[in-house]
């Protein structure tokens, strides 16, 4: 039962690692060119990835016991992802944010005038 619930996670991370191989190129693209639309799919990734860990967690745990052996190192393991995940998240949208605020009013749509 491990193994398998192990294997379908691991076809989930193929597909996971593709796209964060993807999404990476883009963010140095995009720090590269500074733009910051090139910073997006590292921003939608990151959750993506956050969410499958914490899925992973919670099955192994239903699974095989929160304090099993195996289960303990896995979630040990992944939780330091997790917080690992959280920080390059606020590091891509904090850059994104700083990009955004650096391009003017332009991008915005609207023209800030004074009164």
């Amino acid at each position: 039962n491990f193994l398998m619930i192990a294997f379908y996670f691991s076809i989930a991370d193929l597909f996971l690692s593709i796209a964060i191989i993807v999404a990476a190129s883009f963010l140095i693209y995009g720090v590269l060119k500074e733009n910051s639309n090139y910073l997006v799919p590292t921003m939608i990734v990151c959750p993506l990835d956050l969410f499958v860990i914490i899925i992973c967690v919670l099955i192994h745990s239903i699974n095989l016991g929160f304090l099993h052996p195996i289960s303990l190192a896995l979630n040990i393991i992944l939780c330091c992802g997790v917080v690992f995940d959280i920080f390059i998240w606020l590091c891509v949208f904090s850059h994104w944010q700083q990009l955004k605020d650096q391009s003017g009013p332009q991008n915005h749509g609207h023209v800030v005038s004074k009164v």
